[in-house]
């Protein structure tokens, strides 16, 4: 006899009907994109090391160097492209590249975004698999927006729903933030812009967070470093979030005394940041206009699934109200884990084992996650390096399945209700927990509650269902 049971939708991993008496544990499938015994493309030797990647759509992209040579590549559907290296001459440029940098390098929509260097001076280019081109450089005529000031250096952009932002220095080392849109070019942040409450110019931090348009920085008054904190804008409004030595940490008392040890992110109408504070430190959340300041994570909370407290952040990504972070903590501990839903799970740590090696360290950064995709970059301890990718499955809002009806000669039935109206869902079924067996049955855009059915489901003896989205 088959025993069900119900267990409502929490996030697309969430199982929602067991035909087993016991729950099972979920894990993940790890695909090795590239390792150190890859040859370099359009180039006889192997790769000797990798930077973070990013990833976003199944398609991953990262820096990465041989004996001779650097790059910037592009990996989808096992395929590794390259979009430009040591021997690729910068679009509207002269001469070659000289470096690319892992922090530079964004990709979406199957388009990377990276800043190159080269001879010349550097810019910002873009590959969508076929050619690349160049958005901003420091070369003549190429005046920053408003004025005919040229960039002087452009720093790590940031790419997201077809925007490019980025922070760059024009005349007297003044920076400000400029977006690219369908290529035109406009400053968002005004260089030489005062630092609100000081009197100096803001000293912008290298790289910002970008989401719906919204900007979030850590700004630094020039001149003064023990005046920073972290600013948003949005809709044109340039707000002060937290500052060092003003801002109370919510829920520990005291006054943050850094934060500006790593780049901000937004998720929407959130922006999220780290901060230090005399006994810890942590990510924090708040509000673009700065209310809601709340503790996303920090030293004072249990690593899940591991002994004792987490004792440090490294980067990372808030996506759709997903914190993928790098947490470390006592042993083998350190690794990458995820806050969802307001509930911490681990996705892997150094005692994982990828191709039976050993893990020395892990490299995550931020846009190393996008909608339920990880990428993410290993150190073993026999000195090889690779690259991995994963599916963890984007978070879903609302829904539950119910009212499941079984016979074995027609199968099993059940509704799925409650869902977001408008917003796409698939239901699939597996006999095992391996996220790469998943089945779909239906697929569809909700607006009403809806009967699904698995004629088949007497085939096999075992069998769980899922929701995901999209």
């Amino acid at each position: 006899m088959m025993r069900f049971r119900e267990l409502s939708i929490l996030s697309s991993l969430g199982l929602l009907w067991l035909l087993t008496t016991s729950a099972a544990f979920c894990q993940y499938t790890f695909t090795k994109v590239v390792d150190t015994a890859n040859t370099f493309p359009g180039n006889a030797t192997t790769f000797t090391s990798f930077q973070e990647p990013v990833v976003h759509a199944g398609v991953v992209a990262f820096a990465g160097s041989s004996a001779t040579n650097g790059g910037v590549f592009r990996w989808t559907n096992s395929i590794l492209q390259k979009a430009a290296d040591f021997s690729t001459t910068p679009p509207n440029g002269s001469g070659k590249f000289t470096f690319f940098s892992g922090f530079t390098v964004y990709v979406e929509n199957g388009v990377v975004s990276f800043r190159g260097i080269g001879s010349a001076g550097n810019g910002i280019y873009q590959y969508d698999g076929a050619t690349l081109t160049r958005l901003a450089d420091t070369a003549a005529p190429n005046p920053a927006p408003g004025g005919a000031t040229p960039f002087t250096f452009l720093y790590a952009p940031n790419m997201k729903d077809g925007l490019v932002g980025f922070i760059a220095e024009t005349t007297n080392f003044a920076r400000g933030i400029f977006l690219s849109s369908n290529g035109v070019m406009s400053a968002k942040l005004v260089p030489s812009t005062g630092y609100p409450g000081g009197t100096g110019r803001f000293a912008l931090s290298s790289q910002i967070g970008l989401d719906d348009g919204n900007i979030a920085f850590v700004g630094i008054e020039d001149g003064n470093n023990t005046r920073h904190g972290i600013f948003t804008l949005s809709g044109g409004t340039l707000t002060k979030v937290a500052e060092k030595n003003v801002t109370t940490v919510p829920g520990v008392g005291g006054v943050f005394t850094d934060v500006q040890n790593m780049p901000p992110d937004v998720s929407g109408t959130k922006v999220a940041f780290y901060g230090a504070y005399a006994t810890g430190n942590g990510i924090f959340a708040a509000n673009l206009d700065g209310s809601g300041l709340t503790t996303l994570v920090s030293t004072a909370m249990a690593i899940p699934g591991g002994t004792g407290n987490f004792t440090g952040f490294t980067e990372f990504e808030y996506d759709n109200g997903d914190l993928v972070f790098g947490g470390s903590g006592a042993s083998a501990q350190s690794g990458i884990y995820l806050l969802r839903n307001g509930t911490l799970t681990k996705i892997l740590d150094k005692t994982t084992s990828l191709g039976g090696k050993t893990i020395s360290t892990i490299n995550f950064r931020n846009a190393s996650y996008a909608n339920g995709e990880l990428a993410f970059g290993v150190n073993f301890t026999d000195a090889t390096q690779a690259i991995y990718y994963t599916s963890i499955g984007a978070p879903v809002s609302g829904g539950t399945l119910g009212s499941m009806q079984y016979s074995a000669g027609t199968g099993a039935s059940f509704s799925f209700t409650g869902g977001t109206v408008g917003q796409p869902y698939r239901i699939q079924y597996s006999t095992n927990l391996l996220l790469i067996n998943w089945t779909a049955i239906t697929n569809f855009t909700y607006t009403s509650p809806v009967i699904v059915t698995n004629a088949d489901a007497p085939n096999s003896p075992l069998r769980f269902y899922r929701a995901i989205t999209p």
